[in-house]
């Protein structure tokens, strides 16, 4: 499961998305990065395995647990 910080342009539109192994990795990285933390959003499940983008630990997607 991973936490992820939705990134949306000036229109509203999602453009990208940043996964976090846990809500502390995700608002330590947005105290470090100045990004504004908009509050929990977690146990998301990921089709692929991602790398938390504050400790780079490794998030199991749904294809490698099905390995």
């Amino acid at each position: 499961m991973s936490h992820i910080h939705r990134h949306e342009d000036e229109d509203g539109n999602l453009v990208d998305v940043t996964y976090y192994c846990s809500d502390w990795c995700h608002r330590d990285h947005c105290l470090r990065t100045g990004l504004a933390y908009e509050g929990w959003d977690g146990c998301h499940e990921v089709e692929s395995d991602q790398q938390c983008a504050n400790c780079e630990a490794r998030i199991n997607g749904l294809e490698s647990s099905n390995a």
